[in-house]
């Protein structure tokens, strides 16, 4: 049986290289959008709200990875990123799973009304209520 090499110091900062690189362009890629839904009146849907939820979810988590960048104390990084990943995280799949829910709903029963749940509520306390 082979056993797997620790990585070397090289490894690290290559991995934590690539990893700043896709969050700057995640980072980049999440503003255009939000940037475009602010613009653009005839996105401001229930579906495009969703989607900006989701969106700035994902805006948030790449920040927290940026921020690594300005912090070089493993342990203020850590106090300062950790509740706002955790949130970023259980965020994201919480408006993932109420976008799939509602796209479930939409075609299989036939009927949509977005005004009918409490999902903005719950999209924001429960995963703030988990991180902190």
């Amino acid at each position: 049986m082979s056993t797997i090499d620790p990585p070397t110091p090289e490894d690290i900062s290559t991995l934590s290289l690539i990893k700043h690189i896709i969050s700057a362009f995640s980072f980049i890629g999440c503003s255009l959008i939000i940037v475009f839904f602010l613009r653009t009146r005839k996105f401001w849907t229930f579906s495009g709200k969703l989607i900006i939820f989701l969106v700035s979810s994902n805006l948030i988590y790449s920040i927290t990875n940026l921020i690594s960048l300005f912090y070089k104390d493993f342990y203020q990084t850590c106090k300062v990123d950790g509740p706002f990943r955790t949130f970023s995280i259980l965020s994201s799949f919480y408006w993932a799973g109420r976008i799939s829910l509602l796209a479930f709903r939409a075609i299989v029963s036939k009927e949509f009304d977005p005004n009918k749940s409490m999902g903005y509520i719950l999209g924001i306390t429960v995963p703030l209520a988990i991180s902190l």
